[in-house]
């Protein structure tokens, strides 16, 4: 009965030898298989028969002692949250364990554990007493272990966030300036970074108690180093002006000029030559150098062409058919002017002069980068004169187109025409005749040596020009 220790407890043995023995548990270590004078609470006994044995257990309940029972709002709390413990059945009551609980004694008390507890409340009426118990788990809040890190990319890089989170039943939404990317992971990959994948990016992490957001961090993606517009190739004349150029894009650049395998210039996206010449000719290209890598440009040729240079020498030997000899340098074209109205395009002219007279002749020189000039004298002196050292002897016209007159102080004087070359043309004797008209229509135009050998054996020789 209630408070008193008047319970009795029995035990059926079947089997073994049918010759048992009891050993009870209580406090006065009863041995038949009733047990009497039992208190509320729980017993074991040990039957034995022969070499065998055997335990069994019984409960032993105070008759009226009240049936408590125990209720919690929330079984399944979150970490640092609360649930109330509600007890019925009796008319006090006293809980364990007291950690985490508002108070120890009452029907009602407020629970908030930080690990799965199981709490106990004992209800008493008169005197009387029995017990109940209920169970709280705590689930580990939503948090952030480990934030996401920042970075600065070129483009085509490849890199990952991530974020480190403890709780239950975690799930991941990533953000870019905002919007939903990604799918349900911890990490975050971007493979090849573009400019579209710059932005702040945050990690929203959801889980049974609770989301937590991450710190928001920032990618930056720096543009490749890439050459947009190529240098050309330029043609230029000696003196002009040329600049090299290139178009480039990404970040922090430098530029480096390479001539021939060698460096030129300054850290500039241009090229100036001032005045070129042609040591200034070959074959330029510009490395252009980035935060985000190096290229080359195409590589392009400079082209200088001469000026013409203008010079020349005079034979004049035969005068008065003067010999030019072109020794200008760099020129397509030429343009001879005689000093007397003619001209020539030749290179290298022949020119015969009608009057004796000094004359300055120029040659101008010409190639694509321009025209330039050089100038001579040439004296004609011998014209019409005829180099005698006999007296009596004259002969005209000379120059002579067709018929040339020649005047002798003696008869039967030899005579003969001979080409510049050497050659006799014509033998004749003037017999007895003083006075010669000499037929040159049929000669070419030039200059030829008339040969006079008098009776004497003494001889003359003139220079005749036919025009």
């Amino acid at each position: 009965s209630c408070g008193m220790s008047d319970g009795t407890a029995t035990v059926v043995a079947t089997g073994g030898t049918g010759s048992y023995t009891y050993s009870w548990d209580d406090a006065s270590t009863q041995t038949t298989a009733t047990a009497t004078g039992l208190g509320q609470g729980n017993y074991n006994v040990e039957v034995v028969s022969g070499a065998c044995n055997v335990s069994s257990s019984v409960a032993v309940d105070e008759i009226g002692a009240p049936t408590v029972t125990v209720i919690a709002d929330e079984t399944n709390i979150c970490n640092g949250s609360s649930t109330t413990l509600t007890a019925s059945g009796a008319t006090s009551y006293v809980w364990s364990p007291a950690t985490g609980l508002s108070g120890t004694t009452g029907d009602l008390v407020t629970a908030t554990p930080t690990v799965n507890t199981t709490y106990n409340v004992t209800g008493t009426t008169g005197g009387c007493s029995s017990s109940a118990s209920v169970t709280i788990s705590v689930t580990d809040n939503t948090v952030i272990t480990s934030q996401p890190v920042g970075t600065t990319l070129c483009e085509g890089e490849a890199y990952t966030l991530s974020v480190s989170a403890t709780g239950s039943n975690l799930n991941y939404q990533w953000q870019l300036d905002g919007t939903n990317i990604g799918t349900n992971n911890s990490d975050y990959v971007i493979s090849s970074a573009t400019i579209s994948s710059a932005g702040a990016y945050v990690c929203i992490v959801s889980g049974d108690c609770g989301s937590v957001t991450s710190s928001s961090v920032d990618v930056l993606v720096n543009l490749a180093t890439a050459i947009s517009t190529q240098p050309t190739d330029q043609t230029i004349c000696e003196g002009e002006d040329v600049s090299f150029t290139v178009v480039a894009s990404g970040v922090n650049l430098t530029y480096q000029w390479v001539k021939d395998g060698v460096n030129v210039g300054t850290n500039a996206n241009s090229y100036d030559i001032t005045g070129a010449t042609s040591a200034n000719a070959g074959n330029y290209s510009c490395i252009v150098t980035g935060t985000c890598g190096s290229v080359t440009s195409s590589v392009v040729t400079l082209t200088v062409n001469p000026l013409p240079t203008s010079s020349f020498t005079i034979d004049s030997s035969s005068e008065p058919i003067i010999a030019f000899t072109n020794t200008s340098t760099n020129a397509d074209s030429y343009s001879w002017d005689f000093g007397d109205g003619g001209s020539a395009t030749v290179t290298d002219p022949t020119y015969e002069y009608a009057s004796n007279a000094t004359y300055t002749v120029v040659l101008e020189a010409t190639n694509a980068c321009g025209t330039v000039s050089s100038q001579q004298t040439v004296t004609i002196t011998n014209i019409g004169l005829v180099a005698l050292g006999k007296e009596g002897i004259s002969i005209y016209p000379n120059p002579v187109d067709q018929t040339l007159n020649i005047n002798l102080p003696d008869v039967n004087v030899e005579m003969a025409l001979v080409s510049i070359d050497g050659k006799v043309l014509k033998r004749f004797k003037s017999e007895n005749r003083k006075h010669i008209e000499l037929p040159m229509e049929d000669l070419a135009a030039g200059t030829y040596s008339l040969v006079i050998t008098m009776p004497d054996k003494q001889v003359e020789t003139v220079k005749i020009v036919k025009k």
